[in-house]
């Protein structure tokens, strides 16, 4: 059974916004240059109705972006996980018994002075 949550798409919220920006646009317009009402309502659901499908092409060209670039992103991860081999290849841990160290020094220095 696949757990993975389902995929939202952003191309009608996209879409939707820009209609409502296209129509605030257009009725800020026609009321700064003192048109009539009915032509700036007429004229603000046309642009409304112009804007949202620009605004689901822009909205479905996103999505596409958005996936191939998380697709890529894991794609890598993966490939970055296998060909590392693990984190063992990351550190290597010294024992004080190979530096061959008593402890009582600091960088050449006495501990006694260090501090």
């Amino acid at each position: 059974m696949d757990t993975t949550p389902p995929r939202i798409s952003i191309a009608i919220p996209t879409a939707c916004c820009t209609a409502v920006v296209c129509f605030a646009v257009s009725v800020l317009a026609g009321v700064a240059v003192d048109n009539p009402a009915g032509a700036i309502l007429a004229r603000s659901l046309g642009a409304m109705l112009v804007g949202w499908p620009i605004g689901l092409v822009a909205g479905v060209v996103l999505e596409r972006l958005f996936r191939e670039q998380a697709d890529g992103e894991a794609l890598r991860a993966v490939e970055l996980d296998s060909t590392s081999g693990g984190f063992e290849d990351d550190v290597e841990i010294i024992d004080e018994d190979d530096l061959g160290s008593d402890g009582s020094t600091v960088g050449g220095v006495d501990s006694s002075l260090a501090a």
